[in-house]
């Protein structure tokens, strides 16, 4: 039977190697992800004959990603052998792309499909971000602009030393945003310190934005593939007019130039958070699904 476990840094190239054997643009599993979120929502995996299997707990409630497998019939026999044992219901949950090609030209008529528009991920053309030429992007000029101006700043890519200045930020950043602590921050916070406060993974690239010589915005994340980045991490310290699309486009433009695509993940239905990155226009909104078996009596 399938036995599952939370993913440590040594289990990271083993997933990533599988991972990229399909063609996928989602962050479900990019390094960060697997190490950020493991608390808040229980990811673990398993391995067996070839086939990655991975599993969430949000709100006490299982679901499983789509089995990275070119048979998936059998990959979710295995899956609902589990269920079975364990006692709950079967329950996918997945992005457009390869597997749920896979999933639906075996089992087309096996499973329902409901989309969850808070989940769809962001995902851009690099150049526009790098460049924000045209008029779409005249306003984000505009602040990059005014904080050049404004500003004393600098920019620096993250690397075992300026992450202490990082992590300091990003203490500032949660103390200010105390009033909006939820279990979701705190998660955050716990995930970005183990991170920073350990060797650097190696497919993580982040950077430092100063202002005199102080951090005042940060961002990180790695690679889904040789095409497509995923920024996980954004944080900027609000007093500072423009931070935000400072970081973001120093970010694209001095790591990021061998990549066609940045995701920026999902707005989690965040209304400023779905407008901040509606505003960036994204090339690609990739939808996400539940997927339930049909006319399953549980």
């Amino acid at each position: 039977m399938l036995e599952f476990r939370t993913a440590a840094v040594d289990d990271i190239p083993a997933i990533k190697e599988i991972f990229n054997s399909f063609n996928e643009v989602s962050c479900e599993l990019s390094a960060v992800n697997l190490i950020l979120w493991q608390k808040q929502f229980g990811f673990s995996f398993c391995i067996e004959d070839g086939v990655l299997y991975t599993k969430n707990c949000i709100d006490s409630k299982v679901s499983f990603g789509i089995p990275f497998s070119h048979d998936m019939p059998l990959a979710i026999a295995r899956l609902k052998e589990y269920c079975k044992n364990e006692n709950i219901p079967l329950a996918l949950f997945g992005a457009q792309g390869e597997r749920m090609y896979i999933l639906k030209q075996q089992m087309h008529d096996m499973f329902a499909f409901e989309a969850k528009r808070d989940s769809f991920e962001y995902i851009y053309n690099r150049e526009s971000l790098a460049e924000l030429s045209g008029k779409k992007y005249h306003s984000k000029r505009n602040h990059i602009s005014s904080f050049k101006k404004k500003y004393n700043w600098s920019y620096e890519t993250l690397n075992d030393e300026n992450k202490v200045d990082a992590l300091e930020m990003l203490n500032d950043w949660y103390s200010l945003n105390k009033d909006k602590e939820d279990d979701f921050m705190l998660s955050e916070k716990q995930g970005l310190e183990k991170i920073l406060s350990s060797q650097l993974i190696p497919e993580v690239k982040g950077g430092v934005l100063r202002v005199d010589g102080e951090v005042v915005a940060f961002t990180l994340g790695c690679e889904i593939s040789k095409e497509i980045f995923d920024v996980n991490i954004e944080k900027a310290l609000t007093d500072f007019d423009g931070a935000y699309a400072m970081i973001n486009q120093q970010f694209v433009s001095n790591e990021l130039c061998g990549y066609k695509y940045v995701n920026r993940e999902e707005d989690m239905g965040l209304e400023g958070l779905r407008k901040a990155k509606l505003s960036y226009r994204p090339e690609i909104l990739l939808e996400k699904y539940v997927i339930t078996e049909e006319n399953c009596n549980g």
